[in-house]
Formats: structure tokens, C-alpha cells, sequence
């Protein structure tokens, strides 16, 4: 009767021990996916920002956004003349395979406007226009990409003109398509 206890004994302790080494392999599993062990500063368990701390990026965005509208500069509470801003054009431009030419753009001192682009090559001319995107660090143009098969291979001059609240700044720069 006893070595009949003693094996269910025996039998009662290794499914205890093989419950206890799955339950710890499955923790383990939890942590290494990060499914488990979040912490109270961000609830989701990832790395971005908490829904709070979006609101907050987004409300001081918004705010700089105005004051540069405003002529300001951003973080600052006094107004200041709109003629002293101070605004850059910033260009360049990347072949993409045989089809196509980027053209990017980094604006400094622009919150809207428009940005015209006109790209030349002997005789052969092309113009696009896009608005300006407002960014906290700097602003671009919507975006450009000229066909080549139009202009041709060569040396293309490529000229962006932006306007904003009646003013207008250009860069030009050249570029060669091969």
C-alpha cells in the first residue's frame, strides 16, 4: 500500500515540477515579447511617446507654428517686425535610375506659401508647382520629381522660387542627368 502512495507521490510531484518549469518558460516568453512588465510611465510597453506626451509635442508645434506666422521667433513671447525673420532656400537633387529627378527642398523661416519650380535644359523647359509643408525644424515643398525623357540628359538648371506673404526668394543650382 505504501509504494502505491509513495508513486502517486512521486507522480503528484514531477506534474507539479513540469507545471512550475512551463508557467516560468512562459514568463519568460511574455517578458522577451515585452507582452508583460510594462511600465506605469508608458502603459502601451512601447517605445514612443505617450498618448499625453503626443498632445503636448502637437500643442508646442502648433504654438511655435503660430509665432512663426506671426513673425516670432518660436519659444519667444514678444512680437517682433516680420522683416527681420529670417528665411533660407535650401536645394539639391538626386537621379532616380533613368525615369526620374528628385528635386528636395529645406526651408527656414516659412510656416505656408508656394513653391514654384522651373527646370531647364538647352531649350527645353518644365515648370511644377506645390505648397509649402510647415515642419517645427524646418519647412519643404510638397515634393517634386521631374521626368527626364521631356528635358533630356544634360546639365539641367533647376529654380525654385518660394512666395510667401508677398515675398519671394529663389535658388537656383545646377545639375547634371546622365
Amino acid at each position: 500500500m505504501n509504494t502505491i502512495k509513495n508513486k502517486n507521490n512521486h507522480k503528484k510531484i514531477i506534474i507539479v515540477l513540469v507545471a512550475v518549469l512551463a508557467c516560468l518558460g512562459l514568463f519568460g516568453v511574455l517578458v522577451k515579447t515585452g507582452v508583460i512588465l510594462k511600465t506605469s510611465e508608458n502603459p502601451t510597453g512601447t517605445a514612443g511617446p505617450t498618448p499625453e506626451q503626443q498632445k503636448q509635442s502637437a500643442e508646442a508645434a502648433a504654438d511655435a507654428k503660430q509665432q512663426l506666422i506671426e513673425g516670432q521667433k518660436p519659444g519667444t513671447n514678444t512680437s517682433t517686425d516680420n522683416t527681420s525673420q529670417v528665411t533660407t532656400v535650401d536645394l539639391s537633387a538626386k537621379q532616380e535610375a533613368t525615369s526620374s529627378v528628385t528635386v528636395f527642398t529645406t526651408l527656414q523661416g516659412y510656416s505656408s506659401g508656394t513653391c514654384d519650380l522651373k527646370v531647364t535644359n538647352g531649350g527645353k523647359e518644365t515648370s511644377l508647382t506645390a505648397n509649402v509643408i510647415y515642419q517645427e525644424e524646418f519647412s519643404s515643398c510638397a515634393g517634386f520629381s521631374v521626368p527626364i525623357a521631356p528635358l533630356g540628359k544634360g546639365t539641367w538648371s533647376i529654380k525654385l522660387t518660394v512666395t510667401f506673404e508677398g515675398k519671394t526668394q529663389s535658388k537656383t543650382i545646377s545639375f547634371e542627368v546622365i
